[in-house]
């Protein structure tokens, strides 16, 4: 069998062995990414899997009856198939460590590759509109700061492709939702210094029942923030809540620290008012460094009182 390096998995690192093929990998036990929160999806019927190192072979019935396999680079197995609207299938596949996902998108008509593209805690809407992500870099790459993007599932490649896009340059796919910037510009192009670089502080993207909305929570400058984009807008606005150490913890000393190590953890979804919703967001630690007496465990209600529009950022392009 052929050796297929990947330049989704390698920057220079030695590959050691390869694996075996092994036939019908498709875990299929991350209904989240598909949608949804509270019953399985099953395989859909006639596909199949075979996974080696870097790579896997997926087989697809089109919708004619036919089988086409597609040579797939990059994951070291296939985790999830999600059906989508228009003859089409959402595909992730695993990559080792804490690498993210390669997601595919493929017609079932005649087996192409529609878009093709990195993630990380992608999560897509309950009603398949939307895909939210974080833009993934290689794992040999150390991750300066986030982009929050958006992909619109009911529309192809061309119209989620990123403005400046070029045969040399390809941005990851979707809409820059957070943070904000002038005409939603990329990182990349832009002087970014170390001050405004923004981390993710939450253990999962968490849309709300009626997909209009989803809640993350982003550190930045020493501070953590909740964020909620309203996908139903129009400018998709964004809404932040610098998060407090008294929203979190009850206590006599309460210290910047505390919410330094805060991730979220759970979200929960109220009734909408002022074309915001109220949610409950829960905390975890990755670290923390509590005085005697402290305790740390409220979920503050956020509402259109306490989430204010989050503010443009302003940086100077690289290419003056």
């Amino acid at each position: 069998m052929t050796m297929r390096l990947s330049p989704w998995l390698f920057s220079g690192a030695l590959l050691c062995a390869l694996s075996p093929l092994t036939w019908g990998q498709i875990p299929q036990d991350r209904a989240e990414l598909c949608g949804s929160a509270d019953h399985s999806i099953p395989v859909p019927r006639g596909i199949t899997a075979a996974s080696w190192f870097a790579g896997a072979d997926l087989t697809i019935k089109l919708r004619d009856g036919s089988l086409k396999t597609l040579e797939l680079d990059g994951p070291d197995g296939i985790r999830q198939v999600c059906p989508l609207s228009q003859d089409r299938l959402l595909v992730f596949g695993s990559v080792p460590g804490d690498g993210g996902y390669i997601i595919w998108i493929l017609s079932e008509v005649d087996g192409s590759i529609e878009n093709v593209f990195g993630a990380r805690n992608p999560r897509v809407s309950p009603d398949q509109h939307y895909l939210v992500y974080r833009r993934r870099y290689p794992t040999v790459v150390e991750v300066v700061y986030e982009e929050y993007l958006l992909y619109d599932l009911t529309r192809g490649a061309a119209a989620n492709q990123s403005p400046g896009t070029t045969p040399q340059s390809r941005p990851a796919p979707g809409r820059l939702v957070f943070p904000i910037t002038a005409n939603r510009a990329r990182l990349d192009d832009l002087k970014v210094t170390p001050d405004q670089y923004h981390r993710f502080a939450a253990e999962s993207f968490f849309w709300s029942p009626d997909s209009k909305f989803v809640v993350f929570a982003d550190r930045a400058g020493g501070n953590t923030s909740v964020v909620v984009i309203d996908v139903a807008g129009k400018e998709l606005p964004a809404y932040v809540h610098g998060l407090n150490p008294s929203d979190i913890c009850l206590g006599d000393a309460l210290g910047p620290e505390l919410t330094a190590g805060a991730r979220l953890s759970k979200v929960e979804f109220g009734t909408t008012s002022e074309d915001l919703p109220s949610v409950w967001a829960h905390f975890s630690f990755d670290t923390l460094s509590a005085p005697r007496g402290t305790t740390c465990t409220k979920a503050p209600l956020l509402h259109s009182g306490n989430l204010k529009r989050a503010a443009v950022e302003f940086h100077k392009p690289i290419k003056e």
